[in-house]
């Protein structure tokens, strides 16, 4: 087995949510959206791409970026959608991006993140909702990305896309990661659902929803 790097540390902007991530829910609670969804958006939402460094604006990563939110806005009985809206390659954020990322959007940059980190996103709302999103891939040039379209993904290297879908998953609302503890996320093994902590290289299966990730979203919207 490969290695493994943390794909995801997605910081918690709003303070009150860091009490929510103490604990681990049980098996039992995996469709609890109140467990998993503390905070939900209000309608749907557009999210645009920002920034992005160099070879992340290829046209294998755009696209690999666009095709993340798809898998959970095909959800049945899910009525929250992201669609894309209008591009701006200028947005950045060198700071808290709750303080400067437009309201009631979704949000794609990319950024220099700690090493072993592929992907964040942060959520921002108000105690009732949540208000931006803003979700960044790591531009670091040492990180290894697959942006193409094959399920054969080359030893090594990390696939794109399931990053995005991990990513997209979290601008959803969703708070936290199955925990390897739980046997029916399979976070300790290859069949891992969505929103596990972290990430294989040369695998594509974080592209598929798998069953806690898409009937959590199903209790939220």
């Amino acid at each position: 087995m490969r290695s493994q790097r943390l794909r995801s540390t997605r910081p918690v902007v709003i303070g009150f949510l860091l009490g929510l991530l103490l604990g681990v829910p049980s098996a039992a609670s995996a469709h609890n959206a109140g467990v998993w969804y503390p905070l939900e958006w209000p309608a749907d939402r557009t999210y645009s791409i920002g920034f992005l460094h160099s070879y992340l604006r290829s046209s294998g990563a755009v696209t690999q970026i666009q095709a993340g939110p798809a898998p959970w806005n095909a959800i049945s009985g899910n009525w929250f959608d992201m669609t894309r809206g209008t591009d701006d390659s200028t947005v950045t954020w060198t700071g808290d991006p709750c303080s400067t990322a437009p309201s009631n959007a979704i949000w794609v940059t990319s950024r220099s993140l700690p090493a072993g980190t592929l992907g964040v996103e942060s959520t921002c709302g108000t105690s009732t909702s949540i208000s931006r999103s803003v979700v960044s891939f790591d531009d670091d040039f040492s990180t290894s990305w697959y942006f193409g379209s094959s399920s054969t993904v080359p030893a090594g290297e990390h696939d794109f896309r399931s990053v995005a879908v991990h990513e997209f998953g979290h601008a959803t609302g969703f708070s936290g990661h199955w925990t390897s503890t739980d046997a029916s996320t399979n976070c300790s093994t290859t069949a891992r659902h969505t929103m596990c902590p972290s990430v294989q290289t040369g695998t594509s299966y974080w592209r598929t929803l798998e069953y806690h990730d898409i009937h959590v979203i199903e209790a939220a919207y």
